[in-house]
């Protein structure tokens, strides 16, 4: 079923594709890669926001073998489509076997996932590491064998550094652990406070690794997009219906009360993972709620958590479709 729902993703996502050009923040990453040196791309997050490894990747090959519009796409649709198989195996041991089939097929077919996986931006990247990190580090914390804390460690820290806006969640599975019960008792499969300080460190000192440089050269440009956004009961409804694919009002109020009974649900049968997953959902929202940040109050925005980017001052540049190298296109 899940190798079913997998094909099906992949004609979704991979749906005239090749003829699909450039357009609107794609831009972003190429404009950087164009105009910017390598140091500067280390270094800077830029006001028109572009994903820093993205952007290093393009550059590099574009000096290479050439840069194409589906090589430009290859790694959104690679992640996208690993997605739908990786997350439903990863939580089969909380939900069940019918749960995860379930699981792959909502992933196959969502709407949101559909077009970020098929977009040149980083969104399901950071959508695939971080949900490998957060349900790593449970697996971990509930006894599982070290490995899965390194699986944390290395998207926790990978994910931020594709897009910083998922560092919240990421990170919150630290303060989670901290706090848990069974971190004070091993004898439940748990582990040690110490423990889970030691990884959050790691995580910590991979994190600081790569982003130091541009925080300390490029602050500005985070400062500049923050306490300038609020989310309103509009907003709320757009992500609804952008989720479930349709502006019909009851669609979209059905689709929340799906939501609702799902986490329900998993709580009488996996409660300790639910409140897991409820804690992380939790710190992410009220990260957004006390930044505020830029254009958040539309519904693409906060239906992405993303970190606020500035519309770059006049129009973008589009190139042609098929497989004529992007960097032609560029000014």
């Amino acid at each position: 079923m899940t190798v079913l729902a997998a094909l099906c993703g992949l004609a979704l996502r991979g749906y005239q594709i090749s003829g699909q050009i450039l357009a609107d923040d794609e831009w972003h990453a190429l404009h950087a890669m164009t105009f910017r040196s390598f140091a500067s791309v280390l270094s800077h997050f830029g006001d028109s926001d572009y994903s820093i490894p993205l952007t290093l990747l393009y550059k590099a090959l574009a000096k290479t073998v050439g840069l194409t519009e589906m090589t430009v796409r290859a790694p959104m649709l690679t992640c996208g489509l690993a997605a739908i198989v990786a997350l439903p195996l990863l939580t089969r041991e909380y939900v069940g076997r019918t749960a995860t089939h379930i699981f792959a097929w909502l992933l196959a077919i969502a709407p949101l996932h559909v077009y970020f996986s098929r977009y040149a931006r980083p969104y399901s990247i950071t959508m695939l590491l971080a949900a490998v990190a957060v349900v790593a580090f449970f697996k971990w914390l509930s006894g599982g064998p070290r490995q899965w804390a390194w699986t944390y460690v290395a998207g926790a820290v990978a994910a931020p550094y594709f897009h910083l806006a998922v560092a919240p969640i990421v990170l919150s599975p630290i303060l989670f652990g901290s706090g848990d019960r069974a971190t004070r008792h091993r004898r439940d499969g748990g582990r040690a406070p110490g423990e889970v300080v030691a990884i959050g460190a790691a995580a910590g000192a991979g994190l600081a690794a790569l982003l130091s440089l541009p925080l300390i050269v490029d602050a500005g440009a985070l400062a500049r997009k923050t306490g300038m956004g609020a989310v309103r009961w509009a907003t709320l409804e757009g992500v609804a219906h952008l989720c479930v694919g349709t502006p019909e009002p009851w669609l979209g109020a059905t689709g929340v009360a799906l939501v609702v009974t799902g986490w329900v649900w998993l709580a009488r049968r996996q409660s300790r993972f639910a409140l897991y997953v409820a804690v992380v959902v939790a710190c992410q929202t009220i990260v957004l709620a006390v930044t505020r940040p830029y254009a958040i109050d539309h519904p693409i925005v906060l239906a992405v958590a993303a970190v606020p980017a500035a519309r770059r001052r006049g129009g973008h540049r589009h190139g042609r479709s098929g497989p004529r190298p992007v960097a032609a296109a560029l000014p």
